[in-house]
This record gives C-alpha cells, sequence and structure tokens, in this order.
C-alpha cells in the first residue's frame, strides 16, 4: 500500500511493509526510515547505548511537543516540535526519548534502534 502526501512542501512516499513504515525525503538526509513502538510513558525500558543514529519526531497534533532524553533517573529536555511539525534528532541506538504535550502531560516513549527511526505522535 502507498500513500502519496505533501506537508511543510516536502513531497513524501508512504509504503508500509509489514509493521515497519518506511519513507523517502531528501529534505532529511536519509532515504529510509523504520517506525518507532510508542510505549506507554510509564513503561520501564532498558537503557543501552549503540551506534550512532537518528529518531525523526512527527508531531500530527495540535499542540507543541517537547521531547526528552532518559538516562538513569534524569531526563534531559533536548528540543521541541511544533504542531504539524518534524524535528530529527541525532542520538545513539538503545536510547530512549519521552515526548509530552503542552501541559506537560507524558505522552509516550520510544526507543532510538540502529536504523533511522521514525517516532510519529498523534
Amino acid at each position: 500500500m502507498a500513500d502519496m502526501f505533501t506537508r511543510n512542501k516536502v513531497a513524501v512516499l508512504l509504503l508500509t511493509v509489514g509493521t515497519c513504515l518506511f519513507f523517502t525525503a531528501a529534505s532529511h538526509g536519509q532515504k529510509y526510515w523504520t517506525s518507532l513502538k510508542i510505549h506507554p510513558p510509564t513503561a520501564r525500558l532498558p537503557e543501552q547505548g549503540g551506534a550512532a543514529t537518528k529518531i525523526r519526531f512527527v508531531n500530527n497534533s495540535k499542540q507543541e511537543l517537547t521531547y526528552y532524553w532518559c538516562h538513569g533517573l534524569k531526563m534531559e529536555l533536548y528540543g521541541r516540535v511544533p504542531a504539524g511539525g518534524g524535528v530529527t534528532q541525532d542520538t545513539y541506538a538503545g536510547h530512549i526519548w519521552l515526548v509530552r504535550g503542552t501541559m506537560g502531560r507524558a505522552l509516550g516513549k520510544c526507543v532510538a534502534t540502529t536504523l533511522p527511526g521514525l517516532a510519529v505522535f498523534r
């Protein structure tokens, strides 16, 4: 199944293959992205360190989101994702990221993988 859409003046081709979502968009510097599972905010996930990779946070909601790198018992604010926008972040495979809405409500966690990952929040 393939869908074509335009967002922020960039044409993106989406192909769904099994449980992975891949897309091509030259403006993001990566040819293929794999969809990341969004875990509940309270999920305990094992933290690991691995190879350098990227994670793209996509915000399909009407509110600004903030994302945090979780390491040990600490959370470090790394950036914001505007409503309807997306941000690409350098990271390492195994790193855990938490995303919050404008009122500080935790929306979910995701873990970076060896392949560049796409984390979509609605």
